[in-house]
């Protein structure tokens, strides 16, 4: 019999306001540093395209399958962490989405990250 596991998830909501975004830019690298993909986000990690072979028996294959694995976690943070009720939340998780391609079917964090800064971060 197959056991269920319920499990809840603390969301940092991002609103698309431009005046929110320095906070929830801290608050939510903080999360990446914890939860242990703030590296894939910010681009320090190569994250392998879809149609890369990778042999999960060699060091260098688990070393991938893990960045693979981190950048999965990040994009679905994100993707969870935007408030999508008014427009400007669902004009940032479109930005989000936009990171898909068909080398990263399941998004590219980093690619997704820069798009966020591009926009919302001073310069």
């Amino acid at each position: 019999m197959t056991e269920l596991k319920e499990e809840k998830i603390t969301v940092i909501y991002f609103s698309g306001n431009k005046k929110e975004w320095t906070a929830w830019e801290e608050k939510f690298l903080a999360r990446a540093k914890r939860r242990g993909y703030k590296n894939v986000l910010l681009g320090k990690e190569t994250i392998p395209k879809e149609s890369e072979v990778i042999d999960e028996t060699t060091d260098e294959g688990k070393k991938k399958m893990k960045i693979k694995e981190t950048n999965e976690l990040a994009y679905s943070d994100l993707i969870i962490s935007i408030d999508t009720s008014k427009a400007t939340g669902r004009n940032v998780l479109n930005l989000i989405r936009s990171s898909k391609s068909n080398d990263y079917p399941d998004g590219n964090a980093a690619v997704a990250w820069k798009g966020l800064l591009k926009k919302f971060a001073s310069t």
